[in-house]
């Protein structure tokens, strides 16, 4: 029956029938791209068909008429999950860096994930610099701190 959907007439019955009946079939609302004309459905696939995998692929930050993904809304964990070093400035029993080398390992992947995410976005928030900040200044790189701090 899928290929009979290629007809618009067709697709469009099908769709009235189905969402009448609550049923969602993904291979149907498929065919809404292939039509091209029902935003509605195409979004409709992409919230429902894993959207986790599409989120994945189009990163923390991506706006368009069908998708709207922001890293503050898409689930992603690096804002929620900001970890603290103690203490703050030098004298550290174990040493973070020397700002080219993270040698604490959880703090690279942490500062890792972030950057990855902050990359993908046209613009950062002052939160986001604040963070950016912190991570900086866990490097003892306190020049750039200062730098991007007076930006703020």
């Amino acid at each position: 029956m899928l290929f009979m959907l290629k007809d618009r007439a067709f697709f469009d019955k099908v769709i009235a029938i189905l969402a009448d009946r609550l049923i969602y079939e993904p291979e149907v609302w498929q065919y809404a791209f292939y039509h091209k004309h029902n935003e509605q459905l195409m979004r409709e696939y992409i919230d429902i068909a894993q959207p986790s995998k599409l989120f994945d692929k189009i990163g923390a930050e991506f706006k368009s008429n069908l998708v709207d993904v922001d890293s503050k809304d898409s689930g992603s964990t690096w804002f929620n999950e900001h970890l603290e070093y103690h203490p703050l400035i030098n004298g550290r029993a174990h040493s973070v860096g020397n700002g080219k080398n993270i040698l604490n390992a959880t703090f690279r992947a942490t500062y890792d994930k972030f950057l990855n995410t902050m990359v993908q976005k046209a613009s950062l928030s002052n939160e986001e610099k604040l963070i950016l900040v912190y991570y900086l200044q866990l490097q003892d790189r306190m020049h750039e701190a200062i730098d991007l701090f007076s930006k703020v």
